[in-house]
């Protein structure tokens, strides 16, 4: 009862609204109760009811649906079962009462017309995205803010039943709505058990909540017990139940509530100890208790009912009689006689029939022998096609019959099971299904069918698996367009795996022969084989060494990939670079998205940033990761495309990119997928001169056992920067020169990776100018020869700060502002124009010095590289130079997070929206609008779309601008940098 003093008010609700009596549950109701009236005020609210089975969860949320009505709030409410965990928001069609059923249907809270595309398609998500994964933020977001706008018209009381049995795309937005409880008049109660042994992370996030309530309800006690035994039998006292008897029900009240349907008073057991949780002794007693029951009946019915158990329900009477070798009259009297015990229970029709609760089914499987129900099942499968059952329903018996199948019947089904899973995004339940069709030692001639849609199933769960039996079944397959699929879906798991599996190696030494062009799937199969040497440093040199030719014309798919796969090679060792640009360049303007791998398209941008290239590389990064169709191919794509923004300069794109990747991923599960990102954002924020940034940034990296990887070696030179920064040129050599010893074992070009610019700064740091002249002499001798303006330009930087005759050192600035007037690097043409201004000054040049050092500023500004900004400033002061301030309106004055913020406000999005997108809070949005409207003149949002129509061609011209252009974009557009 939800309090003490009112036993028959208690009784008298629970009857009229269809919830069992609540005994000794008086806290538990008070802090509910509360929270009813709160949101009724306008208060938000979160509340977690925990507990095993029977505890009573359940009935605690139908009594604060009915306070909450009364309180005068609407309520949504959803009870969540296994069934729907492959329904995509199942849990959230429930909530809003069946109008998410199709289009065309009114739908309450004015939930967006346009719900379908958000995602909310009654059969799958667009696309096959995996609602686990992929559920696009937006349409949480449109959910969230549907939610909200109902809550405004009357506040709102949201309750999700059994939550831990919710679909993921549901409970994704359970934690969305939970985060953003705050000033909205919703409360939100969930309840979920806590003897499944499976926790979800989201529940447990909300569970953390500063605002979350959590109730776990405790046994009842002999009292208690004994009060809801009198309630239910209508009995004054509880004499003639037996103290020890109480003890058996163990306080758990679905067990009493179980134990008074089905027996008497006289059939209560002994017990000879103290009360159990539900899920250990509970369990055992309450299927004693069943099983003892059915004993009692006939063999008629005890055959009966395990046919009911063994089919599961919604069969009709005839099936469930042939599976128990009865007549359907004989079958249909048995049940009926099960139904006065409190086990069974009819449809108002009395064509169909159920367990009373799962716990009892459980109860009569478990008394079957383990030979005899897996025969049972396979038998039920055999009825139930017969009677046109859907594949799926037959396929669940052959899962409880856990052998090899060799019947082509059954193989059928279990095939077509299998392309329904898929189509409903359960990759894993496919893969249940597909390898029950195959022996322990497939025979890839006989099964490669099977294992070609086996290994497309793994390709999004376990990737080595997934490219061993697509390779055993790509020489057997008949369809050549089928051939294709398996070998590029292969170099798709290659590259997402970051390494082949050692089985591999002995099909992928190295050839010296050459390949036919016109045999389209050889091609693909010598694409494969380079993309393996990639994962070994010596099989790498040795095809580096081999000379491939870079004169295929791309015209077919095979010889794109091929061509990506030598030019990224050649490129790594610094090789035939422009050959290998414009092998790369073949490959991405004739490739076609629907034929090209995204694996060799990848291979290709990566070749073009790392010659030097990251404006041509960008678009292709970009593209390739929002098409990803792979959980974690859109990780590798937007790792690289990060750095290719960091590169040009797009910090705050950088940094928004990397967040999407860091910040869901837990410390403890990093892995090489985010080494990359981490790598990025730690140099991105020193670039940004925020150090204590970078330092919180480096915890997200934790190498695994036995990593070594190229992703890793990168982290390893941003770490070993971020020491030099912290001032501890020891620490960062250590870390830069394993980096550097690693590298070298994986090419020698000095565009892959800046360690050896970090480490030549760290010896200088030490006073060691050899060592670090070193560095400088072979990155400027490979640069030039390759034709690297970037790695040019920062070598010679680096030579000239580490040369002891001073007059050499204004020639090699010279040439290294000469070397990236054409690059598309402008945080690096800035960096060399301080050092040469600087040693301009030192000349005694001082006019020339303050125009490059002007320059230097302006684009630091541009940037927001607030650490070289103060260098170019104190630079020019010490000039005898008076920067003049900045513009203060204009375009001109944003910065680029200003102008960030103020596109996506002209283009219609909110401040909320706004501040997830990119990361940030919505006090940041709002100051950031408060600059932009002062610095434009406009008022508000309606005046931005106008004020901006310039805004795309002129940063374009920044961006593309080369030498002057490119740093007099912005010149007197910038005031002090953004702290």
């Amino acid at each position: 009862m939800l309090g003490a003093p009112h036993p028959s008010r208690d009784r008298e609700a629970a009857g009229r609204h269809g919830y069992p009596v609540l005994v000794e549950r008086d806290r538990e109701a008070a802090v509910l109760s509360g929270l009813a009236r709160e949101v009724a005020a306008g208060m938000p609210g979160l509340v977690l009811v925990e507990g095993p089975v029977g505890i009573g969860k359940s009935a605690l949320l139908d009594r604060l649906a009915d306070e909450a009505r009364d309180a005068g709030t609407q309520v949504l409410k959803a009870r969540c079962t296994p069934l729907e965990l492959d329904l995509p928001f199942g849990m959230v069609r429930q909530l809003f009462g069946g109008s998410l059923s199709g289009p065309g249907r009114p739908v309450p809270g004015d939930i967006p017309p346009d719900w379908q595309r958000l995602g909310l398609d009654p059969d799958a998500l667009p696309g096959g995205a995996d609602p686990a994964a992929d559920v696009p933020h937006g349409t949480l977001l449109a959910l969230y803010h549907s939610l909200c706008r109902m809550a405004m018209d009357h506040p709102l009381t949201v309750i999700v039943d059994d939550a831990h049995h919710a679909d993921p795309a549901s409970v994704r937005f359970l934690s969305c709505l939970a985060r953003r409880l705050s000033g909205v008049p919703v409360l939100l109660a969930l309840s979920r058990r806590t003897d499944t042994g499976v926790h979800t992370p989201q529940l447990d996030e909300i569970a953390a909540q500063s605002l979350c309530h959590s109730l776990r309800p405790r046994l009842l006690s002999d009292d208690g017990v004994a009060q809801l035994v009198r309630h239910m039998t209508g009995s004054g006292d509880d004499k003639e139940i037996p103290s020890d008897s109480l003890a058996v029900a163990g306080g758990n009240p679905l067990l009493v509530t179980t134990l008074v349907t089905a027996l008497g008073p006289g059939d209560w057991p002994s017990a000879t100890a103290g009360p159990a949780d539900m899920d250990g002794r509970h369990v055992a007693v309450l299927r004693e208790q069943v099983l003892r029951l059915l004993r009692r009946q006939s063999a008629t019915t005890y055959a009966a009912v395990q046919a009911m158990a063994v089919l599961g329900e919604g069969a009709p009477p005839q099936t469930y009689a042939r599976l128990a070798r009865l007549d359907t009259p004989v079958f249909v009297q048995a049940v009926l006689a099960l139904g006065s015990s409190g086990l069974v229970s009819a449809t108002p029709d009395g064509r169909n029939w159920s367990f009373t609760h799962r716990l009892v089914r459980d109860a009569v499987l478990s008394d079957i022998p383990p030979e005899q129900r897996a025969e049972r099942h396979r038998h039920s499968a055999r009825l139930l096609l017969d009677n046109g059952a859907s594949a799926k329903r037959v396929a669940e018996h052959l899962r409880m019959a856990p052998e090899p199948v060799t019947d082509s019947w059954l193989v059928a089904v279990l095939r077509e099971a299998a392309r329904e899973a898929l189509l409903h995004n359960d990759p894993r339940r496919a893969i249940d299904l597909l390898k029950l069709c195959l022996s322990e030692d497939p025979d890839p001639a006989a099964d490669a069918q099977v294992l070609f849609e086996l290994g497309m199933a793994e390709a999004g769960v376990d990737v080595h698996a997934s490219i061993r039996h697509l390779r055993l079944a790509a020489d057997h397959l008949k369809d050549p367009q089928l051939r294709l699929t398996a070998l590029t879906s292969v170099a798709d798991g290659m590259l997402r795996a970051y390494r082949a599996p050692r089985t591999l190696r002995s099909q992928t030494a190295p050839r010296h022969h050459a390949v036919d062009d016109s045999d389209e799937p050889a091609m693909l199969r010598e694409a494969l084989r380079l993309l393996d040497s990639t994962t070994d440093p010596h099989s790498l040199r040795a095809e580096a060494d081999n000379g491939h030719s870079l004169d295929l014309p791309g015209d077919t798919p095979g010889e794109r990939a091929v061509l990506a796969m030598r030019a990224a090679i050649a490129v790594a060792w610094s090789r035939r670079v422009p050959e290998a640009r414009a092998a790369a360049r073949r490959v991405i303007t004739r490739g076609i998205p629907a034929c090209d791998s995204p694996t060799f398209v990848l291979s290709a941008a990566t070749t073009l940033l790392f010659a030097d290239r990251p404006d041509e590389a960008e678009p292709v990064f970009s593209q390739v990761r929002d098409a990803s169709s792979h959980p974690d191919g859109p990780s590798q794509a937007a790792g690289m495309y990060a750095e290719a923004s960091r590169r040009l300069g797009a910090f705050g794109e950088a940094l928004a990119t990397t967040g999407m990747i860091l910040d869901p991923a837990p410390r403890e599960h990093a892995q090489q997928l985010t080494a990359l990102p981490a790598a990025v954002r730690v140099h991105t924020l020193l670039d940004q001169g925020d150090v204590a940034g970078a330092a919180a940034t480096a915890v997200h990296a934790v190498p695994l056992p036995g990593m070594h990887t190229w992703q890793w070696d990168e982290y390893l030179c941003a770490q070993g920067r971020l020491d030099l920064e912290q001032g501890d040129p020891e620490s960062a050599l250590r870390d830069l020169l394993a980096c550097g010893r690693s590298r070298r074992q994986w090419g020698s070009n000095p565009a892959s990776s800046s360690w050896w610019f970090w480490a030549g700064k760290a010896h200088l740091a030490r006073g060691d100018t050899l060592r670090a002249r070193d560095h400088a002499e072979e990155a400027v001798a490979v640069a030039r020869a390759a034709d690297l303006p970037c790695a040019l330009g920062m070598g010679l930087e680096l030579l000239a700060a580490s040369h002891d005759d001073r007059g050499a050192e204004l020639p090699l600035l010279e040439e290294a502002v000469a070397a990236l007037e054409t690059s598309a690097a402008p945080l690096e043409r800035a960096r060399v124009r301080v050092a040469y201004g600087t040693a301009l000054h030192t000349a005694g040049h001082t006019k020339d010095a303050r125009s490059v050092l002007r320059r230097a500023l302006e684009t630091a500004y541009e940037l927001g590289a607030r650490g070289l900004y103060q260098q170019a400033h104190q630079a020019l002061l010490a000039t005898g130079a008076r920067p003049r301030r900045p513009m203060m309106s204009g375009l001109g004055s944003l910065t680029p997070s200003e102008l960030q913020v103020a596109r996506q406000a002209a283009a219609g999005l909110s401040n909320l929206e706004i501040a997830e997108l990119l990361f940030v809070t919505q006090r940041t949005v709002e100051l950031h609008l408060t600059s932009v409207y002062r610095k434009l003149g406009v008022s508000g949002r309606r005046q931005l779309y106008t004020a901006l129509e310039g805004a795309r061609a002129e940063r374009t011209t920044r961006k593309h601008g080369r030498g002057g252009a490119a740093g007099s974009a912005g010149a007197g557009a910038a005031s002090e940098p953004r702290r």
